[in-house]
């Protein structure tokens, strides 16, 4: 076993004198709306923006019309690149429709002009909005004659954008707030049952070397929950996942079915976020209500 490997298992691994609460979670379920492709700047067809604008929202998913597994399947694809946000994470529309976001953040982009690991969505009639953070966002490849493989470990550099896209904000906005808000982003990975965990050290870094934390990570790792800033983990191929039996680096989730996915899914975009170990209150003790896509 290595350095890295012995750190990574000490550090997520709780003792078993630690006790894991799960703070109860009330969620309003989302509808899936059929969503577009978005397009680098120069490649979208001539009016694009301006037919969005007409497109009436569409909820897309109806399980009672899923028959056969080819129902399925193509149901699938919608869950695939379904947004799980509205506002900017690793990027945002201004970013995708601005020319010079491309090459200095180093973002893939298809054949065909476009962007996969974001979508258009319609929400509201001429209502245009950039839906992002969904499966898309982080299990998709670009491979370099511009081919889309879906599932395959992602290599849009999302940490690498949103650090980016702070240093811009920090630039132009109160340096203060924005150092606050990552210190606040990177208490999700602290460990409460570790004296001595490295992940601590954020509270005190300065706004330079905390952006500059985000923009070390490459391609094909990201901070993710429950991980580190400072160690981030592969994101993992999801081709062929249907055969696997346990989920997550560690296996910390027994998968025997899609049901056991999709529960792992909701595990770590939402409830993990909450965990409480021992006396240690969780960053967003205070919010008791969420929205997900529902069973």
């Amino acid at each position: 076993m290595s350095i890295d490997s012995k750190c990574r298992s000490r550090m997520r691994n709780t003792p078993p004198c630690t006790s894991l609460k799960r703070n109860t979670i009330g969620y309003q379920f989302a509808s899936f709306y059929r969503s577009y492709p978005v397009y680098r700047p120069g490649r979208e067809p001539a009016g694009y923006l301006q037919w969005l604008r007409r497109q009436d929202p569409q909820v897309v998913f109806d399980a009672s019309h899923l028959k056969t597994r080819e129902d399925w399947v193509a149901a699938g694809a919608l869950v695939f690149n379904a947004a799980t946000s509205y506002n900017p994470v690793f990027f945002g529309a201004a970013q995708v429709r601005d020319p010079a976001f491309y090459e200095p953040a180093g973002m893939p982009v298809a054949n065909d002009g476009t962007i996969p690991f974001a979508r258009w969505v319609i929400r509201r009639k001429g209502e245009v909005e950039l839906g992002s953070m969904g499966c898309n966002t982080c299990h998709i490849r670009v491979l370099p004659d511009g081919t889309i493989v879906p599932g395959a470990q992602g290599n849009n550099p999302g940490d690498r954008e949103g650090a980016e896209m702070l240093r811009r904000a920090a630039r132009f906005g109160d340096s203060t707030k924005i150092q606050e808000r990552i210190r606040g982003f990177a208490r999700q990975f602290e460990m409460p049952w570790l004296a001595d965990d490295p992940n601590r050290r954020a509270r005190t870094m300065s706004l330079d070397n905390l952006i500059a934390a985000g923009e070390a990570i490459p391609p094909g790792v990201t901070a993710r929950s429950n991980t580190s800033i400072f160690l981030p983990p592969q994101i993992p191929d999801l081709i062929g996942v249907e055969h696997r039996r346990y989920l997550d680096h560690t296996g910390l989730v027994r998968h025997r079915g899609v049901g056991d996915l999709m529960r792992y899914c909701s595990l770590l975009q939402d409830i993990s976020a909450r965990d409480r170990y021992g006396e240690s209150q969780p960053l967003h003790a205070e919010e008791s209500h969420g929205e997900r896509y529902s069973d």
